[in-house]
């Protein structure tokens, strides 16, 4: 029982028990409250006691009222707050091939394009995420390394991406977390294969967005379609280039889109196409691999093959490879339909 409640109890008990010798004057307050000439002395004593009763009682109904909603609001925060988790974690398993993580700049020059760099970084999911309980072996694994202030579960997401820190395309495995008890989704730090097992780098704040793709192309999406865009893309060598990124401050990436004939929608089309023959920056994987990746899917649907590419990859991905800006790319993914996750305030299951 808590001190509060001991208290309260105690006094009405106190209250409750009677009194061998009040004082004369207590009696005659008591009575003259409930006083009512037509009754007996005894009778008036009574009905005084009956009322202080009730009236008590009243108000500690009263008190067990207001501490019964405040704990009821409390269970219904908790409640919603546990049930923003589990959306969060839901959504962070349903993310798939072709998505894209997007991680806040911090302003660094020095790390211009790679994760905590000067206007951000982007990667692509290349797989569906794996969670990583506390307890698990992996994660038995992973303690060793990680920050100890990190929140389980641990979510490892496979990406792509193109960083100024490694030649050409770097194949990776991201650690990711929702923070409690903003819902802000974070960035652990990564884990790569190495000739003595493995490589854990940690960063350092790296607040994360992650961007998933269309509806429309998640329900006729191809695994297999996907899979050979990543594997051509990978038999590039090209590393990130310090010019992509010059001319992607100097230069607009978007494409006119404005043209109707089929001439002009092809033509556009092979514009885009030539872009992926520059040297890239982080937001070439993203463009390229959709625009190849719609390509190969109107390939793949038959018919008039460059048209319904290029209807495609101007609806989809209509942006430049060699000239985007993370800014540019977030814009246009915003307008052609993919979503951001929402954060939420949330509070996650103790482990």
């Amino acid at each position: 029982m808590s001190p509060a409640w001991h208290q309260e109890s105690c006094r009405a008990e106190t209250w409750r028990t009677p009194r061998r010798s009040a004082p004369p004057t207590a009696q005659a307050w008591t009575v003259s409250r409930s006083s009512d000439p037509g009754l007996p002395a005894g009778a008036q004593m009574q009905r005084a006691c009956s009322y202080h009763m009730v009236q008590r009682g009243c108000a500690m109904g009263s008190s067990h009222v207001v501490r019964q909603t405040s704990m009821n609001s409390g269970l219904v925060a908790l409640r919603q707050k546990a049930a923003a988790a589990e959306a969060a974690l839901q959504d962070l398993a349903r993310l798939a091939a072709g998505d894209v993580l997007v991680v806040q700049g911090t302003g660094r020059l020095a790390q211009l394009g790679a994760i905590g760099g000067f206007l951000g970084h982007v990667l692509v999911i290349l797989e569906p995420p794996h969670e990583i309980e506390y307890n698990s072996w992996q994660g038995k694994e992973l303690r060793i390394v990680v920050p100890d202030d990190c929140q389980w579960p641990l979510w490892q997401i496979q990406t792509i991406e193109c960083t100024s820190g490694m030649p050409g395309l770097h194949v990776t495995s991201q650690l990711a977390y929702v923070e409690e008890p903003t819902g802000r989704f974070v960035l652990v730090g990564e884990v790569r294969d190495s000739p003595q097992g493995h490589d854990f780098t940690e960063y350092e704040n790296a607040a994360v967005e992650f961007w998933r793709a269309p509806d429309q192309l998640r329900e006729s999406f191809r695994p297999q379609v996907m899979s050979k865009v990543v594997d051509d893309m990978k038999q590039c060598e090209s590393s990130w280039s310090f010019y992509t990124a010059i001319r992607a401050v100097l230069r607009s990436a978007h494409v006119d889109c404005s043209g109707t004939s089929e001439p002009e929608r092809v033509r556009a089309l092979q514009e885009l196409q030539e872009c992926w023959q520059s040297e890239p920056i982080c937001t070439s994987v993203v463009i390229e691999l959709w625009q190849r990746y719609l390509c190969e899917l109107a390939l793949h649907c038959g018919g008039a093959h460059a048209l319904a590419a290029a209807e495609l990859v101007l609806r989809w991905m209509p942006l430049k490879a060699d000239r985007a800006l993370p800014g540019d790319l977030l814009a246009t993914m915003l307008r052609c339909g993919f979503t951001l996750l929402e954060e939420k305030p949330c509070r996650l299951p103790r482990r």
